[in-house]
């Protein structure tokens, strides 16, 4: 369905996380760098660069290399998420990545500003999941070798393994020279997704008493 693919963009951008469009390609260093090197992506002849000879077979080192450039700028809080494709031995396929790092809120009123968990990365697949489909969703023992153990799991939609979730293993992230240790990442492989996709059309009167938010100084 033409709709599937925006109620999970609006889904993520509802909850607060912002898409980014990074490139499609990739070299073989980003890729060991991530500890993927198990994947094999799919070999440009004529590349334009030597960091860009292969087209991805995993959102990470993608989303890794958008990460490093923000905390680079001072930038440390971040919630990104992009739907792009991936490119393997099954071929071109669908997919939603989501990355979290920093604090869960930047709000100012807020004494306490908690950091990201895996609990956090677990709602916002848990909720985009729920908006686009009805099927039961778990969420099972799935490690992966560039998660940390104790701290992932797959993702399951009407007993279909769609992707995983979980905390990044500190040693990709001093591959990436990221000095913050709380990256999380999911992936959902989005082909698999919209086999159960069913529109979930909800209405909600505007409110007469839209909210205020005002900075006072005494």
């Amino acid at each position: 369905s033409k709709k599937f693919r925006p109620a999970i963009r609006v889904s993520l951008l509802a909850q607060g996380v912002d898409e980014k469009i990074p490139y499609a390609m990739i070299g073989e260093k980003e890729l060991a760098r991530s500890g993927q090197t198990h994947l094999r992506g799919v070999k440009i002849q004529n590349p334009l660069a030597q960091d860009q000879g292969l087209l991805r077979p995993s959102l990470l080192p993608s989303l890794l290399s958008v990460v490093v450039f923000n905390i680079n700028r001072g930038q440390k809080n971040l919630k990104l998420f992009e739907i792009g494709k991936i490119y393997g031995p099954r071929g071109e396929q669908e997919t939603l990545g989501i990355m979290m790092t920093g604090k869960i809120d930047e709000d100012w009123r807020k004494t306490s500003k908690p950091e990201v968990d895996f609990y956090d990365i677990k709602g916002a697949v848990e909720q985009t999941i729920a908006r686009a489909c009805r099927q039961e969703i778990r969420f099972e023992n799935g490690p992966q070798p560039f998660l940390e153990k104790g701290q992932s799991a797959g993702v399951l939609v009407g007993g279909v393994d769609v992707g995983f979730l979980g905390k990044i293993e500190e040693d990709v992230l001093i591959n990436w020279d990221i000095k913050q240790k709380g990256v999380f990442f999911a992936q959902i492989n989005l082909e698999e997704l919209r086999r159960f996709y069913s529109p979930q059309q909800s209405y909600r009167s505007v409110s007469q008493y839209p909210v205020i938010v005002r900075d006072v100084s005494l």
